[in-house]
């Protein structure tokens, strides 16, 4: 019933009915040996004086009260039976008993037939689901026991006699009765991060591969899943086990992705293989779950940060492979101090990581085919001279494309994180201005622009923000003159271009028509988030955007030639603009959640707007004013987020 339940069939469904005659024949014999009573049952499992059948039956009668049972009723607060002697310490005593077995003859666990195997899963399900319910602070199972389960997990997990455990992050894909007994049934998954959360301890590797194969058999599929994640698709057992015990699932989903970025060192991220890949991707989105869910504490997430990011550098631009890389930019926004420390660990220009840099496919799109692997400095000097005057390749496919734009949103935060490691300044460089050059000469609504554009004037941005001060010779001059014909209803790219505003808008300052335009633009945007015609999803989007609209907006006034500001105030939009937020600053909107979040997301922002549109204002005190906008100014800062299945890095 087991194996049905999840559509695996028992190893032999054709055995002739003679064998099957003899089986019905032992279960008969076991089941005369087996008390009267349903509490006697109990003492049978840990019983010397029983038979291999009588055993293995009366563990079936236990597991399937105290495990199926309450699996079918969907009540996972069903406490294990308790009848005799308490059930954890006889599931205990069974254990010892395998264990000195053991000890006598070293190959007891190894190369059982089916049914004892599936005796074994039933035993650890079992013995999970007990010590899930144990109230003593004290557990019984000692290191000995320990060491006794794993062997077990690890027969149970076996295949043709070979061990899976010895590539912990490679999943058993086709699961037999007893894996999915294991795997499907009771909290052996995420009982196992608790009890073996140290990877010291002998063979703790096997937890690892039993927690690849639970990752890898969750009931949704990914094969569908290639362009984004911006809702949660898995069944709720997932979450529900990472929020069970968090410090020991963020524990074991990173020694996964260590143990991935191992095997991606030693062969390549398309050699991992899809099963590989898929354990990998819900990996990281339970990492990512679990710092978005729960604070750590600072000293624990740079060395998850480093493995992290030299895991994004080596992965390629297949489906799987940047979807995986979507999860880790997620996760690599939440903390950019511990970005910055984990990227100290790898800036050394005879590491792999760097190189990865001069290697990775978007590097490729100017001028010259791939590099191949084996290449190093020759080939890479030869290629950055071409990046100075290429252009990427007008037939990139949407995968290069997106591969291009990731590489962009991680140079994005490693600016924001301050830092700009030495290796990576040139590549970062020639890389944001090729692609700046291809934007200017194609179409808005060209597919370079859709998935280019607002992760490279975001980067733009961010890099005139924090980076460094040759960020103006890259280029996007040219943003300024077609603003006149952008979509103010891009909320992304509208976020990217108002922080491009903000950070450039003093060197514009003697452009009164690019002011005009930059000025019209932002305040169509502003418009429209505050007369919500953002409806449904894209409402949340307008609240995260409309505070860099005002500082745009702000910028655009501080530095603004006497002609534009004349024609700012002159402007009766820009009149239904002020209005609007001076309805929200004193209370006057709807008093909604949609109006409340606004309210306190734009106050200072709406306030120093209002401020530098005051004709008083500018004439007397134009000068200190400029000097305190400025100095109450905060540093931009980056949210992540998904709009439209499309990983963004929003201004904010």
């Amino acid at each position: 019933m087991a194996g049905m339940f999840h559509d695996v069939q028992p190893s032999d469904p054709d055995e002739p009915d003679a064998v099957r005659a003899q089986k019905e024949d032992d279960m008969l014999r076991a089941a005369v040996q087996l008390p009267n009573k349903w509490p006697d049952i109990l003492q049978v499992l840990c019983s010397e004086y029983a038979s291999p059948a009588a055993t293995r039956l009366a563990f079936t009668l236990v597991w399937g009260m105290n495990v199926m049972a309450s699996g079918l009723a969907y009540d996972a607060a069903v406490e294990p039976m308790r009848a005799g002697d308490d059930l954890l310490s006889i599931l205990q005593r069974r254990v010892k008993q395998l264990s000195n077995k053991r000890d006598q003859a070293s190959h007891l666990l190894i190369d059982v037939g089916e049914q004892e195997r599936i005796t074994y899963a039933m035993l650890v399900s079992m013995f999970a689901v007990a010590d899930t319910f144990e109230t003593s602070t004290n557990s019984p199972c000692m290191p000995q026991s320990h060491g006794t389960l794993l062997e077990l997990i690890e027969n149970v997990l076996s295949t043709n006699g070979t061990s899976q455990a010895r590539r912990s992050v490679s999943p058993v894909t086709e699961l037999d009765v007893a894996q999915t007994i294991l795997v499907k049934w009771g909290h052996v998954l995420p009982w196992s991060w608790r009890v073996w959360d140290d990877t010291r301890l002998y063979n703790s590797d096997v937890a690892e591969c039993l927690t690849a194969t639970w990752l890898h058999h969750l009931d949704a599929s990914v094969v569908d899943i290639v362009d984004g994640h911006s809702v949660e698709w898995w069944d709720d057992d997932l979450a529900a086990a990472l929020e069970s015990n968090p410090s020991a699932a963020l524990s074991m989903m990173s020694r996964l992705v260590t143990c991935a970025l191992s095997t991606a060192r030693e062969l390549t991220s398309r050699a991992l293989g899809a099963p590989v890949l898929d354990v990998v991707l819900k990996a990281c989105w339970s990492i990512k779950h679990v710092l978005q869910a729960t604070p750590v504490h600072g000293a624990a997430l740079p060395p998850l940060y480093s493995v992290m990011y030299r895991l994004f550098l080596l992965l390629g631009d297949d489906g799987l492979e940047l979807a995986i890389k979507d999860l880790l930019l997620e996760g690599l926004s939440f903390s950019p101090s511990s970005l910055h420390s984990a990227i100290d660990i790898t800036d050394d220009p005879r590491s792999e990581y760097t190189l990865a840099w001069d290697r990775s496919r978007f590097f490729a799109y100017c001028s010259q085919p791939p590099l191949p692997h084996e290449l190093r400095s020759s080939a890479l000097r030869r290629t950055r001279s071409s990046l100075k005057t290429g252009r990427i390749r007008d037939n990139a496919s949407e995968s290069e494309l997106r591969h291009c734009r990731q590489a962009l949103q991680m140079l994005t935060l490693v600016w924001r994180a301050g830092r700009t490691p030495r290796t990576l300044s040139d590549p970062a460089r020639l890389l944001l201005s090729a692609v700046l050059s291809r934007l200017e000469s194609e179409a808005l609504d060209s597919p370079t622009w859709t998935m280019l554009g607002d992760a490279a004037i975001g980067a733009l941005a961010i890099w005139h923000e924090y980076g460094e001060a040759s960020a103006a010779k890259l280029g996007g001059q040219f943003i300024w003159d077609v603003m006149d014909e952008m979509d103010p209803g891009n909320l992304p790219l509208a976020a990217s271009i108002s922080a491009y505003i903000a950070a450039t808008a003093h060197t514009r300052s003697r452009d009164a028509l690019a002011c005009f335009e930059a000025w019209n633009y932002c305040r169509d945007v502003a418009l429209l988030i505050l007369n919500r015609d953002f409806g449904g999803a894209g409402e949340p989007l307008a609240l995260l955007v409309f505070p860099v609209i005002c500082r745009a907006l702000a910028a655009l006034a501080q530095h603004a030639p006497p002609a534009a500001m004349r024609y700012y105030v002159a402007s009766p939009w820009t009149m239904c603009m002020i209005d609007h937020m001076k309805r929200l600053k004193y209370g006057e909107e709807d008093d909604d959640d949609y109006t409340r979040i606004l309210q306190e997301l734009s106050g200072p922002n709406v306030q120093r707007l209002c401020s530098l549109l005051s004709i008083a204002g500018r004439t007397q005190v134009h000068e200190e004013q400029e000097h305190d906008a400025e100095k109450r100014c905060p540093q931009i800062e980056l949210t992540f987020c998904w709009n439209q299945s499309r990983a963004c890095l929003i201004p904010a």
